[in-house]
């Protein structure tokens, strides 16, 4: 554990990716719905189980990031999980059908799940206590940030605006 300058800035920059990418999932959704109702056909409820998916990802996806991160380490649980969120953004941004987009959402939400444990985690051992906790203490910010961001995405179109989704997991 170091508290050198590239820890630490490894450290501040996955904790803004991470609140980024958070918040930016749980928005993108209602950024997108008009694109979406009008490409797949209106239907309300199909838009609000998308939105419901990616937060019940979330809570499978930490639980399965605890086990993953024991058996293989901190940094493979955030490689994992960055690469179910890629998915997931991609199989959004490529959707023909709901059903699509459904799947593409709960990808995003076990890899949000995955990355909510397996980050802070890895901060935690890299970096000093001292410099950890501020780090880790920008990760809300980045989240309404996020959450920011989608909102603005709102004029762009739907499939863009999923995978931009995808940007912070690269």
């Amino acid at each position: 554990m170091g508290n050198d300058k590239t820890a630490v800035t490894r450290g501040w920059v996955l904790t803004m990716l991470g609140g980024l990418h958070y918040g930016y999932h749980v928005g993108v959704v209602a950024a997108a719905a008009s694109g979406v109702a009008e490409h797949l056909g209106e239907d309300l409820q199909s838009i609000e189980v998308a939105s419901a998916l990616a937060l019940a990802g979330a809570i499978f996806g930490s639980p399965l990031s605890g086990v993953i991160c024991e058996l293989f380490g901190r940094r493979v649980g955030t490689v994992v999980g960055e690469t179910v969120g890629l998915l997931g953004a991609l199989c959004c941004a490529c959707a023909s059908g709901y059903h699509w987009i459904w799947l593409g959402r709960l990808l995003v939400g076990l890899g949000i799940g995955f990355c909510t444990l397996a980050k802070p985690l890895y901060i935690q051992e890299t970096v000093d206590v001292s410099a950890g906790r501020p780090i880790l203490a920008g990760f809300a910010p980045a989240v309404a940030a996020g959450v920011l961001l989608s909102k603005a995405s709102s004029n762009l179109h739907w499939r863009v605006a999923f995978a931009l989704g995808a940007l912070p997991a690269v």
